[in-house]
């Protein structure tokens, strides 16, 4: 299926589908679906890589602790892991 769009039109796609994050055909997808994308924040992305960094070092801090005593804190472990599926599923949600 071939497309034509004018100059502007093409531009502002452009425009709009880097707001968001998305390659052209990803957006003109969505669209099509009723589906209308988000743009991305640079607050949102931060709040999220901030999380991100969090449950990164807490799971080394478990991994060290694991290979030194041999041990691991179970709840934490199971913790880290709920919050960085929330994270996933969070950057889903936003990305869509």
């Amino acid at each position: 299926m071939n497309v034509f769009l004018s100059e502007k039109e093409m531009k502002e796609l452009d425009n709009k589908a880097k707001r968001t994050g998305l390659s052209k055909s990803v957006y003109v997808r969505q669209l099509i679906m009723d589906i209308q994308p988000k743009e991305r924040t640079a607050t949102d992305l931060l709040e999220v890589l901030k999380e991100l960094r969090q449950i990164s070092i807490n799971m080394s801090r478990l991994a060290i602790q694991a290979n030194t005593t041999g041990l691991i804190d179970a709840d934490a472990y199971w913790d880290n892991s709920r919050r960085l599926q929330e994270s996933i599923s969070e950057i889903k949600q936003r990305s869509v």
